[in-house]
C-alpha cells in the first residue's frame, strides 16, 4: 500500500519526468507525473469550461490548470484518483 503511482514506475521511466517539488523556471515546458487527488471544474463568463486540479507526485504536490480548449481536449482523462502525465 504505497503511493498510487508506485505501480507505474516502470512506465514512467520512458518519460523525462521533472520533480514536482522542483519545477524549475516558469518559462520552461516541463513534464510531471502524479495522482490526481482533486479537481474543480468551473464555467467562465463566456461559457467556456476550465479546471483546477491537485496532482500529487512521489516528491510533492502541485496545482495544475486546464483552460478552455485544453480542458475540452483532455476532460475525459481528468478524473479524480487517476494517475496522469502532464506537460506544460
Amino acid at each position: 500500500s504505497g503511493h498510487p503511482i508506485d505501480c507505474f514506475r516502470d512506465e514512467l521511466k520512458a518519460f523525462t519526468i521533472e520533480a514536482i517539488s522542483k519545477p524549475g523556471s516558469s518559462n520552461k515546458i516541463i513534464t510531471i507525473a502524479g495522482y490526481m487527488s482533486g479537481i474543480r471544474v468551473l464555467t467562465g463568463k463566456r461559457g467556456g469550461r476550465f479546471a483546477f486540479m491537485q496532482l500529487e507526485g512521489l516528491d510533492g504536490q502541485c496545482d495544475c490548470a486546464f483552460f478552455n480548449d485544453t480542458y475540452d481536449q483532455f476532460a475525459p482523462a481528468l478524473n479524480k484518483d487517476s494517475v496522469l502525465i502532464v506537460k506544460g
